[in-house]
């Protein structure tokens, strides 16, 4: 809730938490704060569920916070209501039946009758049984003929969603024994249900084990964020799939899975390329390969006459109603770059708005839109937008695909009316968090902020001001990007607000694999300013943590370049030389060191040679007075995998040291010479020294 995020900072732990109270959590996903009910309590864990989303999450008690009397239940009612439906203890309790019950749930004017719990839409009862699979019990047979005759769960609940331009390939998996009959019904049959089907296939009984009973509540959990076909692949899977380039059908094994593609190898011909497959042109092992791509040869063969059709009916010049009917025709059999070829301008503008967006949401047709987005096409630009406001805004945003169309069209803001340019950005900042850490979401953010100008990019910016934000996106290998995006153009207020909200997590930051990242930019565009100094001495007071770590090593490099100044550095060399043994054995640190020898280096150069020089007398004396193992710790750090790469630097800077402290260094090397000879890395330093 809005209200609960303003609240952020007021929020006070509760004195007791026990079952049925009242809390504050964060919801895991997107780190957001939620009122919720305490529903078990276990030691330090507690299951709460969330009352305004029916989610259920365990959460530690330490993470909870009081209720504000302002968000009550008694002021503010739950959005969610929990619904005992009628007949359902007959029914699987199965991920498949899940999904059919929450897109029945999701339809537009849906009413419930609390008193009776009967569910409508447009004052028609939903009958869930006649949706939903009932429980099979065990050695309870299910014959082919039987189920033919049932019509799909999945077919009767998703034919009106329309998921990608290629909806007829989703057809049934089933034998193909009549291949004339199957063609003839064309697209008819190519919605039906995977497995219905795969039941059909076989012509001997099937049997299935008892659904398991008490199944737990948190499989509910964050289910609406799964595709319908989430649960039936995995990765490794051998699976036949519809590689789209050339429309042809392939065994091949799924190397990585997403929500709803899947990165597809074909093991058998090395020739072919792996391929992104939506998951709906996944089929089970055993269907028959030839058997499909001649249906592909027949559907294709069916298409380029449509499209004949198409070109000889527009260019007559045919009525509205009819022009509506061939543009979504056209839209639907675009499913390469060569049919996108059809598609012109003038085209799209009378296109209807959802076949605009499915058009959008392929990888041919978001290439090609990206390429009339230009001030020259104008009303095309303003048509686009119009389209994406009109049906799901979010949906668009974070397609991986149709975001980059929206990431064009926002560089080319200005060519569009102030209503649509307030339009286009108001759901990108409602749903900054989302966004912002979404895999493709988060390019839509990142535009925003580099092109818009100063007013509204500082709307974005102010977001970053928000602490708890300011972490999620940190540590988030999305969010990081929109971060550092708005580095450059922070405001003197919002470095200040940033540097007070980094205080006491610069080392969990720096060591971050994605949040170091933004300490180094950071750094490297404000760590000159004064503002930044209770950072810069935070970071100095954790030295030992960051300079031994693999990333934490680079933000102590990117504080030494944006304080280069002896007093700094200073700090650093007296720390370096204290703890030299450690240091010439890492290899962060040695990375750490060396980039300060050379920092040095540069200074002696722009004529600070007293000061900086002693510097670096002060860590070659340390290396040739301290002795480890009966021999100087010069020698022990040449002949060590990465310490006599900090040696090879000092050797570079001979002529910039003091006279006394190179001679030392040059006599103990040559001392010392058949010893390093004799070794690999050794060998190395004495190279470097001729």
């Amino acid at each position: 809730m809005g209200q609960l995020a303003d609240m952020g900072d007021k929020l006070v732990p509760p004195t007791h938490v026990v079952v049925g109270s009242m809390v504050v959590a964060r919801y895991m996903e997107d780190m957001e704060l939620y009122r919720a009910r305490v529903v078990e309590v276990v030691d330090s864990k507690v299951t709460v569920i969330f009352i305004d989303y029916g989610n259920y999450q365990v959460s530690d008690s330490s993470s909870l916070y009081k209720l504000p009397i302002e968000v009550s239940e008694d002021r503010v009612a739950p959005s969610a209501v929990k619904v005992i439906m009628p007949g359902g203890e007959e029914w699987e309790d199965t991920e498949e039946n899940r999904e059919v019950v929450e897109a029945l749930l999701e339809k537009e004017n849906l009413t419930l009758n609390k008193k009776i719990g009967i569910f409508s839409v447009h004052g028609e009862d939903i009958i869930f049984s006649n949706f939903l699979k009932s429980k099979v019990t065990k050695y309870q047979k299910i014959r082919s003929a039987s189920v033919m005759l049932k019509d799909s769960p999945l077919k009767q609940t998703f034919d009106q969603e329309i998921e990608c331009l290629r909806e007829e390939s989703n057809q049934a998996s089933g034998p193909l024994t009549d291949l004339k009959l199957v063609l003839t019904e064309g697209d008819k049959d190519r919605q039906a249900d995977q497995s219905t089907t795969d039941l059909a296939m076989s012509e001997s009984a099937v049997y299935e084990e008892e659904a398991v009973p008490g199944h737990s509540p948190h499989r509910f959990q964050a289910s609406a964020a799964k595709s319908k076909y989430s649960g039936r692949w995995s990765v490794g899977d051998r699976v036949v799939a519809f590689w789209v380039v050339d429309n042809m059908w392939r065994v091949g094994v799924i190397h990585e899975l997403f929500k709803n593609e899947a990165y597809v190898m074909c093991p058998e011909d090395q020739r072919v390329k792996p391929a992104l497959v939506e998951i709906s042109h996944l089929k089970p092992m055993g269907v028959p390969v030839d058997a499909l791509n001649k249906m592909e040869a027949e559907i294709a063969g069916r298409r380029k006459d449509d499209a004949k059709q198409i070109a000889d009916l527009h260019q007559r010049s045919v009525t509205d109603g009819n022009r509506n009917k061939i543009i979504s025709s056209a839209i639907k059999t675009t499913n390469s770059t060569t049919d996108v070829k059809m598609m012109t301008p003038s085209l799209l503008l009378t296109a209807k708005e959802d076949d605009l967006c499915i058009f959008a949401r392929t990888g041919a047709g978001s290439r090609y839109l990206q390429t009339l987005v230009s001030p020259e096409n104008k009303k095309l630009c303003e048509k686009m937008v119009t389209s994406i406001l009109s049906t799901d805004p979010l949906r668009m945003m974070t397609n991986p695909v149709s975001c980059f169309l929206i990431q064009k069209l926002i560089g080319y803001l200005y060519i569009l009316p102030k209503s649509q340019q307030y339009d286009l950005l108001t759901p990108i900042k409602k749903n900054f968090s989302k966004l912002s850490l979404s895999a493709y979401g988060y390019h839509v953010v990142q535009a925003a902020i580099t092109n818009l100008g100063l007013e509204q990019r500082e709307t974005f910016i102010l977001e970053l001001e928000n602490r708890v934000m300011l972490l999620s996106l940190l540590k988030s290998k999305y969010g990081t990007f929109v971060a550092q995006a708005g580095v450059p153009f922070f405001q003197l207020r919002t470095v200040t607000s940033l540097v007070n909200n980094l205080l006491g997590h610069v080392v969990e930051l720096g060591c971050h694999p994605s949040g170091t990242f933004f300490i180094q930019q950071f750094l490297a565009q404000w760590g000159p300013s004064s503002i930044m100094d209770l950072l810069v001495e935070d970071i100095l007071r954790h030295l030992r943590s960051l300079v031994h770590h693999p990333q934490g090593t680079y933000v102590v490099q990117a504080l030494l370049k944006a304080r280069a100044d002896y007093h700094h550095m200073a700090m650093v060399t007296k720390w370096m030389v204290t703890n030299m043994e450690a240091v010439c054995k890492d290899k962060a640190a040695v990375q750490a060191i060396r980039c300060l020898i050379y920092l040095l280096s540069d200074k002696i150069m722009e004529n600070m040679e007293t000061q900086c020089s002693k510097l670096l007398d002060q860590m070659v004396n340390k290396l040739t007075d301290s002795a480890q193992q009966s021999r100087p710790l010069i020698i022990q750090a040449s002949c060590h995998p990465v310490g006599h790469m900090l040696v090879v630097g000092l050797t570079k800077m001979g002529k910039k040291m003091g006279t006394d402290s190179r001679r030392r260094m040059l006599e103990m090397m040559m001392t010392y010479r058949s010893v390093l000879m004799a070794d690999t890395h050794g060998c190395v330093v004495i190279n470097n020294l001729q």
